[in-house]
């Protein structure tokens, strides 16, 4: 039914042939989460709102860009800087100009916290360091969604992509009264 081609979906990226995920992406051209290769051309339609809230490099924005279509509009939050670089290259790559990059993480306050990224993934990024894993922190700004959220239309049908590593609940509790809305999905790790 409403299965779209693979093909279809932009392409451009840089990838990082070290990582699992990313190797994969390049040599197949599917993107690593099937589920959500099947799910969102049955959830998402033209005109529709995404919200990708731990967007990573991409990968699932840029296909929610092809299926909102030019009259749809989104938003990408990644606060990660290194990952953020990539995700907005990804976006200017495959000229997406529906969804707007946001280079911060969404909570339940506005702060400044330490986002730890473990060595192996970057992907894997997260707000609490697990003991005993090497790697590296940024300070990066945590933000109430509220402001970034009040750009969209509450009549419309808006799909919410969140993966944040645990952090979920701070992340939504901060958008909480858009959540009330009737035509809200939400889609979680």
């Amino acid at each position: 039914g409403g299965h779209r081609d693979l093909h279809s979906f932009p392409t451009r990226r840089s990838s990082d042939l070290q990582v699992f995920a990313e190797r994969r992406t390049y040599f197949s051209g599917a993107y690593i989460q099937r589920d959500l290769e099947y799910l969102f051309p049955l959830l998402i339609k033209q005109g529709d709102q995404y919200l990708d809230i731990g967007a990573n490099i991409g990968m699932t924005a840029m296909m929610a860009s092809v299926l909102i279509g030019r009259r749809g509009k989104g938003l990408a939050f990644e606060p990660n800087p290194e990952v953020f670089a990539r995700l907005k290259r990804h976006f200017e790559l495959n000229h997406i100009s529906n969804i707007e990059p946001v280079p911060v993480a969404l909570s339940n306050q506005e702060a400044e916290m330490n986002l730890f990224v473990p060595n192996r993934f970057s992907g894997y990024g997260s707000l609490s360091a697990a003991p005993g894993v090497s790697g590296r922190s940024f300070t990066i700004r945590t933000v109430r969604g509220g402001s970034y959220i009040n750009s969209l239309d509450p009549a419309k049908a808006t799909i919410i992509k969140i993966d944040v590593e645990g952090f979920e609940v701070k992340a939504l509790s901060g958008i909480e009264d858009f959540l009330g809305q009737p035509e809200v999905a939400i889609v979680s790790e």
